[in-house]
């Protein structure tokens, strides 16, 4: 499959309601597992996908577009939604991600991103040369 960006943002924009549909009215015991940062409950990825959207994919993709002497992407901490959102709820937490992925749609849009920007390249700590289409499609 050939990378498109409206196809990208087609399940990126479905995402946070898919998720506030599948875990709403859940029970805890379904959603939250007390500190166990090895076994990742749905309360703790959806803190995660929040921390990647405020701290992640646009970020990185900002250096992309700066074309600067260094293109390698800032640290991320994988687990930086540990400390970050502990004491919201699962509720509050699906709102915070459906606004923060809003966000970082509504900044994709607004670059208007051509093909050759797509092409453009930025390193990565581990996986190395990523270009800026592989970015967006991770």
């Amino acid at each position: 499959m050939n990378f498109k960006i409206e196809t990208a943002v087609e399940i990126l924009k479905q995402t946070p309601d898919t998720l506030t549909q599948m875990l709403s009215g859940l029970s805890t015991e379904w959603t939250v597992t007390k500190d166990d940062k090895s076994d990742w409950s749905p309360y703790d990825v959806v803190g995660h996908l929040i921390h990647c959207e405020e701290t992640d994919w646009i970020p990185r993709a900002e250096v992309i577009l700066a074309q600067g002497g260094d293109r390698t992407f800032p640290p991320f901490d994988r687990f930086g939604q540990f400390e970050k959102y502990r004491n919201q709820s699962l509720t509050e937490l699906l709102a915070a991600f459906k606004h923060e992925r809003t966000k970082g749609l509504e900044t994709l849009a607004s670059w208007d991103l051509t093909p050759e920007q797509l092409a453009l390249r930025g390193r990565h700590s581990e996986f190395g040369e990523v270009t800026l289409a592989e970015l967006l499609a991770t």
